[in-house]
């Protein structure tokens, strides 16, 4: 007989909408456990938590699990999160690692602000909007999940059903913002054509309140003899 070998598992960032928590786990063969009476403790404590005895522990009798799920009180908050593996010798010697998970994201309750067309061309717009950057990456932001960017809503005027379009702008737009203010162009537009769109939020799993619409009418563009 011998302690277990230390146990590892991931976080899976795109979460189930209504789970807490959801986590893969790496299962321990028979053959590396080391002797009878295996199983796991999962452990996971809020990140920002003042005390150890928040840590919440949960054992799991069946070795073969490779998923597992719980409950989350907080919509996308952060969690430390570590599974150590324990038989009938005592615990694996090592610490086991610990990684950070987050819990289930939800619609967002921010919209962008001054959407308007700055430019329209022949088959293009070019769109700019402002959004305030400190609520990406912290906690309890309204984007209540991982930021995915923005996504354009844009459809022919009194056409919507037969001709609405998303187009989405990915994370990286906030790299290229100038304050809290935002750019984007899209393309494949018909020339001459009244047009109308919309702007929202993104996450992971959900589409935020867009904004209020704004109309505009490509140019005539070129005619060819």
């Amino acid at each position: 007989l011998d302690l277990p070998p230390v146990q590892d598992c991931t976080g899976d960032k795109r979460l189930d909408l209504t789970i807490g928590l959801s986590l893969q786990l790496e299962p321990v063969p028979q053959i590396m456990q080391h002797g009878p009476g295996f199983y796991y403790v999962l452990q996971i404590l809020p990140v920002g938590a003042q005390a150890e005895t928040q840590i919440e522990s949960r054992p799991i009798d069946d070795w073969r699990t490779s998923h597992y799920e719980m409950n989350a009180a907080m919509i996308y908050e952060p969690y430390m999160i570590s599974i150590k593996a324990i038989n009938s010798v005592g615990e694996a010697s090592a610490d086991p690692p610990i990684i950070i998970g987050y819990s289930y994201e939800a619609q967002p309750t921010v919209t962008p602000t001054n959407f308007v067309v700055e430019e329209e061309g022949d088959t293009y717009a070019i769109f700019s909007w402002e959004f305030d950057k400190s609520e990406v990456n912290k906690t309890q932001s309204r984007i209540r999940g991982e930021f995915r960017g923005f996504q354009i809503i844009l459809w022919e005027q009194n056409q919507k059903a037969l001709t609405v379009r998303e187009q989405d702008i990915g994370p990286d737009v906030v790299k290229n913002a100038t304050g809290n203010t935002f750019t984007a162009r899209v393309e494949n537009m018909v020339p001459n054509t009244k047009m109308e769109a919309q702007i929202a939020v993104l996450n992971n799993y959900f589409i935020g309140v867009p904004t209020e619409t704004v109309r505009f009418t490509t140019q005539p563009g070129c005619e060819y003899q």
